[in-house]
């Protein structure tokens, strides 16, 4: 009985040992390991002017679009360059189309994942609602239904850092 002792004993000890040298190793990979890069943010806001032609009739195109950059230095990026990060570009559309007669709202979100590039173009469609929604008094021929939609076409300036430091919008038919 008393040989057997000093094995449990030694074997406490071996296994503690191993314990303490795991979650040293642990500890040691968790501080030295290089943090992953967070990705990097902005935003800007622009007003909408422009036209659009529905059908051969004008309308004025009014509105306003929010535009956020995100630099990522991950997937998905890998597939435009191994090295190079890219850039997420989420853009956020309200638009009026008014002929005078008539006015229609439309809006539209389009993300698009593109290098990293001092200059960005991006085709943004909006569309009317959908249901479209009647106006009030309710119009048996809404005049708003049949327009369908539209793109916008953006042009960004984003510096290295990931600022937007240009955004202009023009508006554009869907080809």
């Amino acid at each position: 009985m008393l040989s057997r002792a000093p094995r449990r004993a030694q074997r406490r000890r071996s296994r503690n040992a191993l314990v303490v040298g795991v979650l040293a190793a642990l500890a040691l990979t968790g501080v030295l390991a290089p943090a992953a890069p967070a990705a990097v943010r902005s935003n800007a806001q622009i007003a909408l002017a422009g036209s659009h032609s529905f059908a051969g009739v004008i309308y004025a195109i009014t509105g306003s679009s929010s535009i956020t950059s995100m630099q990522l230095p991950q997937d998905p990026c890998r597939i435009f360059n191994p090295i190079d990060p890219c850039r997420v570009i989420n853009i956020t559309t309200f638009a009026r189309a008014t002929n005078g007669i008539n006015s229609c709202s439309f809006s539209g979100s389009t993300t698009v994942t593109v290098p990293q590039t001092p200059t960005t173009t991006v085709d943004a469609v909006v569309v009317p609602p959908n249901p479209v929604i009647p106006g009030n008094p309710v119009t048996p021929n809404d005049p708003c239904a049949p327009l369908g939609s539209f793109a916008i076409r953006y042009s960004l300036a984003i510096s290295a850092d990931n600022t937007i430091t240009a955004a202009t919008a023009q508006t554009e038919p869907v080809t």
